[in-house]
């Protein structure tokens, strides 16, 4: 054994084998239950959300929240919110930029926006959104705006231009684990969805431009049907506007 080895523990759980070295940059990455991991190239949707550019933040206490029949949780270092479990039930949480910062949100500069989901999570028949725009609905935006969807588990890269809504399937789906969602926002060029540190969709039409009035960071859920809550919970969050 030398330093650098993995081990990974054998079926029998009596044995360890020393895993094959990875090379420099790559990442290990998990194949799901039962099957060892392997290492694969890092994604290029690393980021550092404690430079000094970043608004990295885990205190929910100042979001504001609109519900129909739904519960939110806004306290330091958690947030969520949870449906109900009736259907056409709905609950948001979400922080007006422009108000706590009096900055004009402008999409003619560079935007990053970070999710950080937490492990409190219960996928029903239902939407949830976690979006940028002037609005803190939890519905599709008919206005400026970008971000993600979730339709159940499969989760969505969604952007409006202020006339046309673009989805962007990211064909990929996420469970009750901890998973962290980043938008990369280039004006007048594309946006860059990242599931887990991984690109997952681009999309270079039906770009947002201009100003947003309020600039709302939010995160919301809406039950469909069924008798399961929708819950979604986030632990922290970041953006960058125009660095």
């Amino acid at each position: 054994m030398a330093t650098g080895d993995t081990l990974l523990q054998g079926i029998n759980r009596n044995t360890m084998a020393n895993m094959p070295d990875g090379t420099s940059g790559q990442v290990l990455t998990a194949q799901g239950a039962g099957v060892d991991p392997v290492y694969a190239a890092g994604g290029s949707g690393g980021l550092d959300i404690g430079d000094s550019d970043w608004g990295a933040m885990d205190d929910f206490t100042n979001w504001l929240q609109t519900v129909s029949g739904g519960t939110t949780l806004r306290k330091v270092h958690d947030s969520y919110v949870n449906t109900g479990t009736v259907a056409a039930q709905y609950a948001s949480i979400y922080y007006d930029h422009y108000k706590q910062n009096a900055l004009v949100t402008n999409f003619g500069k560079p935007i990053e926006l970070f999710f950080m989901l937490g492990a409190q999570f219960t996928i029903a028949a239902g939407k949830a959104y976690l979006k940028l725009d002037d609005a803190n609905d939890v519905a599709d935006p008919t206005t400026r705006a970008m971000g993600f969807r979730l339709d159940g588990q499969a989760v969505k890269g969604i952007a409006h231009d202020g006339t046309t809504l673009t989805v962007t399937d990211l064909a990929v789906s996420i469970a009750s684990a901890p998973h962290r969602l980043h938008l990369k926002f280039t004006p007048i060029v594309k946006i860059e969805f990242y599931v887990d540190g991984i690109l997952k969709g681009t999309q270079a039409v039906d770009l947002p431009s201009g100003n947003l009035t309020a600039g709302r960071i939010s995160m919301g859920a809406s039950l469909t049907s069924g008798i399961t809550a929708y819950i979604l919970e986030m632990y922290r969050y970041a953006y960058k506007f125009g660095w």
